[in-house]
Protein backbone atom coordinates (compact mmCIF):
# COMPACT_ATOMS: atom_id res chain seq x y z
CA UNK A 1 0.00 0.00 0.00
CA UNK A 2 0.82 3.78 -1.01
CA UNK A 3 1.76 5.74 1.96
CA UNK A 4 -0.96 8.47 2.67
CA UNK A 5 -0.58 12.06 1.46
CA UNK A 6 -0.88 12.78 5.19
CA UNK A 7 2.32 11.08 5.76
CA UNK A 8 3.82 12.67 2.62
CA UNK A 9 2.62 10.30 0.19
CA UNK A 10 1.75 11.57 -3.33
CA UNK A 11 -1.85 13.37 -3.05
CA UNK A 12 -4.68 11.89 -5.44
CA UNK A 13 -5.25 15.92 -5.82
CA UNK A 14 -3.43 19.17 -5.64
CA UNK A 15 -6.83 21.13 -6.20
CA UNK A 16 -9.76 21.43 -3.74
CA UNK A 17 -13.09 19.52 -5.22
CA UNK A 18 -16.17 22.33 -6.11
CA UNK A 19 -18.10 21.78 -2.98
CA UNK A 20 -21.48 22.83 -2.16
CA UNK A 21 -20.91 25.00 0.64
CA UNK A 22 -18.63 27.39 -2.02
CA UNK A 23 -21.79 27.45 -4.94
CA UNK A 24 -18.61 26.52 -7.45
CA UNK A 25 -20.06 22.92 -7.69
CA UNK A 26 -23.72 23.83 -8.11
CA UNK A 27 -24.27 23.73 -12.30
CA UNK A 28 -28.35 22.48 -12.39
CA UNK A 29 -29.69 23.91 -15.53
CA UNK A 30 -32.04 22.34 -18.27
CA UNK A 31 -29.68 19.19 -18.92
CA UNK A 32 -29.77 18.34 -15.48
CA UNK A 33 -33.64 18.62 -15.00
CA UNK A 34 -33.80 16.26 -18.03
CA UNK A 35 -31.81 13.49 -17.13
CA UNK A 36 -33.80 14.22 -12.85
CA UNK A 37 -37.41 13.67 -14.98
CA UNK A 38 -35.96 10.85 -17.00
CA UNK A 39 -35.32 8.98 -13.89
CA UNK A 40 -38.26 10.17 -12.30
CA UNK A 41 -40.30 8.94 -15.05
CA UNK A 42 -38.80 5.61 -15.76
CA UNK A 43 -39.73 4.60 -12.22
CA UNK A 44 -36.14 2.77 -11.83
CA UNK A 45 -34.86 5.12 -8.61
CA UNK A 46 -32.93 2.58 -7.50
CA UNK A 47 -29.32 1.57 -8.27
CA UNK A 48 -30.60 -2.45 -9.22
CA UNK A 49 -33.35 -1.52 -11.57
CA UNK A 50 -31.72 1.34 -13.58
CA UNK A 51 -28.89 2.47 -14.98
CA UNK A 52 -28.35 6.19 -13.78
CA UNK A 53 -26.19 5.64 -11.17
CA UNK A 54 -23.70 3.33 -12.43
CA UNK A 55 -23.52 6.12 -15.80
CA UNK A 56 -23.05 8.92 -13.15
CA UNK A 57 -20.62 7.12 -11.09
CA UNK A 58 -17.97 6.08 -14.27
CA UNK A 59 -18.59 10.26 -15.35
CA UNK A 60 -17.89 11.29 -11.75
CA UNK A 61 -14.63 9.36 -11.56
CA UNK A 62 -14.04 10.30 -15.12
CA UNK A 63 -14.19 14.18 -14.05
CA UNK A 64 -12.08 13.41 -10.74
CA UNK A 65 -9.55 11.81 -12.55
CA UNK A 66 -10.05 8.46 -10.74
CA UNK A 67 -10.67 4.87 -11.44
CA UNK A 68 -13.60 4.64 -9.50
CA UNK A 69 -16.45 6.56 -7.97
CA UNK A 70 -19.04 4.94 -5.38
CA UNK A 71 -22.06 7.05 -4.42
CA UNK A 72 -24.02 6.17 -1.07
CA UNK A 73 -26.91 7.17 0.25
CA UNK A 74 -26.09 9.48 3.07
CA UNK A 75 -22.58 10.73 4.42
CA UNK A 76 -22.64 7.63 7.20
CA UNK A 77 -23.52 4.98 4.23
CA UNK A 78 -20.17 6.68 2.83
CA UNK A 79 -17.99 6.41 5.77
CA UNK A 80 -18.84 2.43 6.36
CA UNK A 81 -17.88 2.10 2.53
CA UNK A 82 -14.76 4.10 3.07
CA UNK A 83 -13.74 2.24 6.18
CA UNK A 84 -14.21 -1.50 4.38
CA UNK A 85 -12.61 -0.38 1.48
CA UNK A 86 -9.38 0.08 3.99
CA UNK A 87 -9.66 -2.68 5.82
CA UNK A 88 -10.41 -1.08 8.90
CA UNK A 89 -11.35 -3.88 11.41
CA UNK A 90 -12.67 -3.98 15.32
CA UNK A 91 -10.43 -2.09 17.70
CA UNK A 92 -8.36 0.13 14.86
CA UNK A 93 -7.61 3.80 15.60
CA UNK A 94 -9.18 6.35 13.50
CA UNK A 95 -8.00 10.14 14.12
CA UNK A 96 -10.54 12.51 13.05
Amino acid sequence: MERLALFGGKPVRTEPLPTVNNKSGRNIGDEELKLLKEVVESGSLFRHSGKMVSKFEEEFAEFLGVKHAVTSTSGTAALHIATGAIGLGPGMEVIT
